[in-house]
């Protein structure tokens, strides 16, 4: 890898960990946005440039870290969900619990497939996201976090075709988080709260007689 990259590659690895503990959603959205950024730019960079590939990478950039960062900012802001304040498992293990991957994650693999690790520690660090926290926008986030590890990966082992099979599956990405958008700031209005757990102890008066 050539400076530049593994730079990149750096900056990538420590977003995991700033994922892990971060409780502010706005602040997971920033870093969601430089994540995407600079995956963008580590495909461009890998695939040796070329006019096709530099529009890709463009798009890329613009749609991961503009476009999709704009629609979670509003889709919070219609919430008024700012924080992460009980999640399932906590920052400190959850910081844990990502320092364990990308340490079993570099042992497993070799130098010259560094860039597999990342994508699996950071598909990990989505799963996490989406397991353990409770705001449905962090979720959300997640989902995006463990897409970028498929991108990761893609750009790795395909690099030709990694920003293509990246955009297809940033379609489904994109149409997900306008629904969720949607779907988050109806339930607030009705329930006022996004908190998922919460939503499991609803129940009709009647299933309840029936327990009783």
């Amino acid at each position: 890898m050539n400076t530049a990259v593994e730079i990149i590659f750096v900056i990538l690895l420590g977003l995991n960990f700033a994922f892990a503990g971060a409780s502010r959603i706005f602040h997971c959205i920033k870093l969601a946005a430089l994540q995407g950024m600079l995956l963008s730019v580590l495909g461009f960079l890998l695939s040796h440039g070329g006019v096709e590939i530099a529009v890709l990478s463009a798009i890329n950039f613009a749609v991961k870290g503009f476009i999709l960062p704009l629609l979670l900012k509003k889709a919070v802001l219609r919430s008024g969900a700012s924080r992460e304040l009980e999640p399932l498992a906590g920052y400190s293990i959850s910081l844990v619990a990502v320092a364990c991957v990308t340490a079993a994650a570099f042992a497993v693999c070799s130098r010259s497939a560094m860039l597999t690790a990342l994508s699996l520690i950071t598909m990990f660090t989505g799963l996490w996201l989406i397991i353990f926290r409770k705001k449905a926008i962090t979720q959300v986030i997640g989902f995006l976090i463990f897409e970028n590890g498929i991108a990761i990966f893609a750009s790795g082992m395909a690099v030709h075709y990694g920003l293509v099979i990246e955009l297809g599956i940033l379609l489904d990405v994109f149409v997900l988080v306008f629904i969720m958008g949607i779907a988050t700031f109806q339930i607030n209005r009705a329930f006022e709260h996004v908190d998922i757990d919460r939503l499991h102890q609803l129940r009709e008066p009647e299933a309840d007689k029936e327990l009783k």
